[in-house]
C-alpha cells in the first residue's frame, strides 16, 4: 500500500469524499466507509486485511441474495446443493 492510499485510509473525510464519487449512492457510503475502516484497522493501520463481516440478508436469503447480486452462477450452484440436499 502506497503512502497516498495510506492517507485516503487514515483521512475518514477523505475515504467518505473519494467513496462517494466511486460509489454515486449516498445510500450506500456509510456501508462502505465503515467496512474500510474495519479492514483498514485489522492491518493495523498500515495495509488493507481482510476481517469478517456480516450480512443477513446473505445468511438467510441465500439464493435470493446471490440473484440481487446478479451473480447468476453462484445462484444456480446454491439452487443446484439445496435441491441435491432436499
Amino acid at each position: 500500500m502506497n503512502e497516498y492510499q495510506k492517507e485516503v485510509f487514515s483521512n475518514l473525510i477523505l475515504l467518505r469524499e473519494k467513496l462517494e464519487i466511486y460509489l454515486q449512492t449516498p445510500k450506500k457510503l456509510e456501508i462502505y466507509a465503515e467496512s474500510f475502516e474495519k479492514f483498514f484497522e485489522a492491518g493495523n493501520c498500515n495495509e488493507i486485511k481482510f476481517k469478517a463481516t456480516w450480512s443477513c440478508w446473505a445468511f438467510f436469503g441465500g439464493y435470493f441474495f446471490f440473484l440481487y447480486r446478479k451473480d447468476y452462477k453462484k445462484a444456480l450452484i446454491f439452487s443446484v446443493i439445496l435441491y441435491a440436499v432436499i
